[in-house]
């Protein structure tokens, strides 16, 4: 090993400890907006127990029971929670997902200077190019604009050929005969979620419950106005929590196995990192002549190299090798 080579093993193991303290960190703070939620979701149903409690135990001999309105606030705060765990479980996953891509880079057999270059970022920096790149992959896969959230997260993936970033699609189509015929290949993310926002979801549903009994007292007492307030607002808070449900099952999914797993994080970390550096590159050369500042017009360009991204959305392992800028800005033509 010469003098050159020397360095840059000390620099490669100086970054190593680096991102090993780094990685720490992240783990550190996934695992805290994890229990985050945890806590959240248990201070929740005991409020909402207490809440229904003083209902059940008031209501069935109140003549104009108007508090069974707080099992609409029930019904809110359930949903909040439910959707702050969507939230809290998203940012874990793009945490583990960067851990998950630093050891791919260690593992893989590139020379010293290269792996350095791969994992020589910063997480502020990182995260910035994050925000453009995974946020325009998301709108290529999943439907984000849509009018008052219907709909919203829906795939429209049918142009993407090969599913990269869904792990079941990916164990049907190249696990074909073991995973349609025996069904011993599958992949399992997990149910604590999934089993939270059931419970979470359930108690919104009973939230209804007091103010579906509050319109059936009035009505027993003639109060038919009354009565068809809570039976107005007991169909709106249906509807409102049944939109609410779909959209949490449909962004868990997503977190379970789809773009927002880990597996697909740490994917998206390195077009994130080879879009980045291809744009500080970019950047460099325009500014070689000029002394310009190092990152002037840095969205742009990052933007122009997303473009390449999603128009090979398809062969995004491909692009990550040999990286093109954007064509004509169109993720439907990928």
């Amino acid at each position: 090993m010469d003098y050159l080579e020397s360095d840059i093993h000390c620099d490669t193991e100086k970054w190593v400890r680096n991102k090993e303290h780094l990685i720490d960190s992240l783990r550190t703070e996934a695992n805290n907006v994890k229990d985050c939620f945890t806590r959240f979701s248990f201070h929740c149903l005991a409020l909402s127990g207490v809440i229904l409690g003083y209902i059940i135990k008031e209501q069935p001999g109140s003549k104009e029971p108007y508090f069974a309105l707080a099992g609409l606030l029930i019904s809110l705060i359930n949903l909040a929670v439910a959707r702050i765990g969507t939230y809290k479980y998203g940012t874990a996953n793009r945490h583990f997902g960067f851990e998950l891509y630093i050891h791919r880079m260690m593992d893989h057999p590139y020379e010293l200077k290269k792996l350095c270059t791969y994992i020589d970022i910063g997480w502020e920096e990182a995260m910035r190019a994050w925000r453009i790149v995974q946020a325009s992959i998301y709108s290529c896969i999943y439907e984000t604009d849509c009018f008052w959230g219907i709909g919203k997260d829906k795939p429209i993936d049918k142009h993407i050929q090969y599913k990269w970033y869904n792990v079941n699609v990916s164990l049907s189509e190249n696990s074909y005969n073991a995973y349609r015929n025996n069904k011993i290949v599958r992949y399992y993310s997990g149910s604590y979620l999934r089993e939270m926002h059931k419970i979470l979801h359930l108690i919104a549903y009973l939230g209804l419950v007091p103010m579906l009994y509050a319109s059936y007292q009035f009505s027993l007492s003639n109060h038919l106005f009354h009565s068809l307030f809570f039976w107005v607002i007991s169909l709106a808070g249906f509807v409102l929590i049944k939109h609410k449900v779909n959209h949490n099952d449909r962004r868990r999914k997503i977190l379970e196995d789809g773009l927002l797993s880990i597996h697909a994080c740490s994917i998206v970390w390195q077009a994130v990192v080879v879009a980045h550096l291809k744009t500080k590159e970019e950047i460099e050369k325009q500014n070689m002549n000029t002394c310009g500042h190092p990152l002037k017009n840095y969205s742009t360009v990052l933007g122009e190299w997303t473009g390449g991204i999603c128009e090979n959305i398809s062969e995004i392992h491909s692009w990550m090798i040999n990286p093109v800028k954007a064509q004509n800005n169109d993720c439907g033509n990928a």
